[in-house]
């Protein structure tokens, strides 16, 4: 019989597939300084509930030195701790630094308990796991139906560059802030669904769930739209689909005809998307069609090169994403009473903002990315140690940039350039060089450097920082699950040739 104080980490671990998912939504608004704003999400509250239970359960079951000797992983959190001795916003870098401190004690508290796991509580966790991510998807669904049918974005919870005014047809994002979050939300289960259902040769973690998964969950994030997101997740699958045929070896045709299948399943998803996509332009109170629904889609996620419009037809300026909430606004101007929500007015011409590729917000990135390296260039202080965490939204600002600190640079890399530096950007290679060198002979090695790949890629689009947890938390999550079960690839073959 399990003590209570197991139980409920057992507990909390089954709660974490929810809690990230509700990554912003529902908000507990605190307040707003010049820089930055105050919120709390039900993801914080339970990662820090999390660490209090991790930590008591540690304590008691005297992990302590196991927990410990993972010193390693510290000299980076450290480092950025002692940043904010010259951090331009002290606030925002504070807060950041103890969430990232929060972070680091879930990802080594779960590593050093990962004996906890027994056969039993595997299998129910990736049920729930797979459960709750078809419940997210089904509510993202419902978010474009219910806008369709008249009801306003805010009603649903959909940003306001996400209602179908914006394409012709709605792009949810779930219970993030924006789609590109809601992107991400699905990497993990998309990645980890088409591995354990494809890639595994034994077939121990197959089922008819996650198959399901991985269907619905692919076609959900065509739905939301965010080329960051969808671009990521097929570099992680393009991984997945490498390393399944090389580490085949004898049996590298039953590999190849597992990763073809792989690749119609996901490519099925995308036809199933489009065409949904193009049914609801067809729906929508705009003027689009079936037919400019799909000419949409296809340009804006080619970039711009796959365009099947009608000639004639011109892209607006705009942006989209981050910037999509102020789009309508610019391209599509419309006179809004007070006490009226925006989507219950429309324009004369019923035309949604945007016909094809939105370039401007490409352009908006590769700006910010520019703008952050010029500062980091600036001087040799910046090169080596950067403006601090949390500082860039203010390095911004005092460059002449922008007329406020609250700007993001919407790009890790070249955010944790300006903010750390030279010495943050190495600390950060050597953490991921000591997490490769510790999962490499586990089972989930493949799984793990798959998602490694997807985030690696995603936050090229987005500074993802401490606001999306799931980069952090649900990996170390994944190889904890799955580092009791077989670790060793050489005891794998093992037991295959004696089988033989």
């Amino acid at each position: 019989m399990k003590d209570w104080l197991t139980k409920l980490y057992r507990g909390m671990l089954y709660i974490l597939p929810v809690a990230l998912f509700f990554s912003y939504y529902p908000v507990i608004r605190i307040g707003e300084s010049e820089s930055m704003n105050l919120e709390l999400s039900i993801a914080m509250i339970w990662l820090v509930l999390f660490d209090v239970v991790l930590v008591a359960n540690i304590i008691k079951k005297r992990k302590i030195g196991v927990m410990l000797s993972k010193w390693k992983w510290l000299p980076l959190p450290v480092f950025v701790t002692i940043s904010l001795a010259w951090t331009l916003n002290p606030l925002r870098g504070t807060l950041t630094v103890g969430v990232m401190w929060a972070i680091v004690v879930a990802v080594v508290g779960i590593w050093a308990m990962r004996g906890e796991f027994d056969d039993k509580f595997r299998r129910r966790w990736w049920e729930w796991f797979y459960i709750a991510t078809l419940a997210l998807c089904g509510w993202c669904i419902l978010q474009c139906i219910l806008n369709l049918v008249g009801v306003p974005g805010e009603d649903v919870m959909l940003c306001q560059g996400c209602t179908y005014r914006t394409f012709g047809f709605p792009h949810p994002n779930g219970f993030a802030v924006e789609p590109q979050f809601m992107g991400n939300l699905l990497i993990a289960p998309i990645i980890v669904s088409f591995w354990a259902n494809f890639c595994q040769s034994s077939g121990r973690m197959r089922s008819v769930l996650g198959v399901i998964t991985a269907f619905v969950g692919t076609m959900t994030l065509f739905l939301v739209f965010s080329r960051g997101a969808i671009y990521a997740t097929f570099v992680g699958l393009a991984v997945l689909s490498a390393a399944t045929i090389w580490r085949a070896k004898k049996r590298r045709a039953m590999a190849v005809k597992r990763v073809v299948a792989m690749m119609g399943v996901a490519t099925f998803a995308f036809v199933v998307a489009l065409n949904f996509q193009g049914l609801m332009a067809q729906l929508s109170p705009t003027n689009d069609t079936y037919k400019s629904g799909v000419a949409k889609v296809l340009s804006q996620l080619s970039l711009g090169v796959i365009d099947i419009r009608e000639r004639g037809t011109a892209v607006p300026v705009g942006t989209a994403d981050t910037q999509e909430q102020e789009a309508v606004a610019k391209v599509a101007p419309v006179e809004v009473s007070s006490n009226e929500p925006v989507d219950a007015v429309q324009p004369d011409a019923q035309a949604s903002a945007f016909d094809g590729y939105v370039e401007e917000s490409t352009e908006v990135r590769k700006q910010l990315t520019r703008q952050a390296v010029e500062i980091w260039r600036s001087e040799p202080r910046n090169m080596l140690f950067g403006v601090g965490m949390g500082g860039a939204g203010e390095a911004l600002r005092r460059a002449g940039y922008y007329n406020t600190s609250k700007e993001i640079v919407q790009n890790e890399y070249a955010n944790l350039l300006l903010e750390a530096g030279l010495v943050g950007v190495i600390l950060a290679i050597a953490s991921l060089t000591m997490l490769y060198m510790m999962v490499r002979k586990q089972k989930s090695a493949l799984v793990i450097v798959a998602l490694a790949a997807s985030y690696g890629v995603s936050l090229v689009f987005f500074s993802g920082f401490p606001n999306a947890l799931q980069v952090y938390l649900m990996p170390v999550m994944i190889m904890a699950i799955l580092s009791g079960e077989k670790n060793s690839q050489k005891e794998m073959a093992k037991k295959v040739d004696n089988r033989r």
